[in-house]
């Protein structure tokens, strides 16, 4: 009988751990964090305080950190927003930006998901129509590199129509220990001929240009 009640009491042992790692898993660890493609220098280089209140049109793709929304500062300067216009000859898929999370790479594997509102990606088509795709990346956090494509959210683009992608909850995946994510725009004309592709990012203002909400969560290995 002794032996049966320690059988027993090391099973609820064994239960009540078992429980509270996976609420700890599942629950506390889950956070929602909002970030924003930030405004840049003509360098590329982060601008999270708009010291250069000039707009700054790339006509390059650009690879640009993103920010803790909360840690964009721009009162009392002139608001504004900088953006990547390229004019392209072809249907080839062109990329726009890829911004990414410089965090010096998660500790753990980690769950990234987007989530169905608290978004803001502007992409425009003129000349043509085409499609625009919005995808979760899993990044080198120091150089910004793009390792492998997680997900892909996409859409059919109008010529002239400026879209604004709210709901992200179709992008999630797993990175990798030691890497981070990122979200990489990009439009593919559906025209041989000339025509013009453009984001828009930065802009702390209400409108909120390119806005993100992830959550993020560990995984216990």
């Amino acid at each position: 009988m002794n032996n049966f009640k320690i059988f027993v009491y090391f099973c609820y042992i064994f239960l009540f751990v078992f429980a509270f790692s996976q609420f700890v898993s599942n629950k506390t660890l889950a956070a929602v964090t909002a970030y924003q493609f930030p405004n840049v220098l003509i360098d590329g280089s982060l601008d999270t305080v708009c010291s250069n209140t000039t707009k700054i049109i790339f006509t390059t793709a650009q690879t640009i950190q993103l920010i803790d929304a909360g840690t964009a500062n721009c009162s009392g300067v002139v608001q504004k927003e900088d953006a990547v216009i390229m004019t392209v000859v072809g249907s080839d898929e062109q990329d726009l930006v890829t911004a990414y999370l410089s965090n010096g790479g998660y500790g753990s594997k980690t769950t990234v998901a987007g989530q169905a509102t608290g978004n803001d990606i502007y992409m425009s088509i003129s000349n043509a129509g085409g499609t625009g795709y919005v995808r979760l990346v899993e990044v080198d956090p120091n150089s910004g590199a793009v390792i492998s494509v997680l997900n892909t959210y996409s859409f059919d683009m109008v010529n002239g129509v400026k879209y604004s992608i709210t709901d992200l909850s179709s992008l999630s995946g797993i990175i990798s220990s030691g890497n981070t994510f990122g979200i990489k725009l990009s439009i593919a004309s559906n025209s041989a001929t000339s025509s013009v592709i453009e984001t828009k990012f930065g802009d702390y203002d209400a409108s909120k240009k390119q806005i993100l909400d992830f959550a993020t969560k560990y995984i216990f290995e």
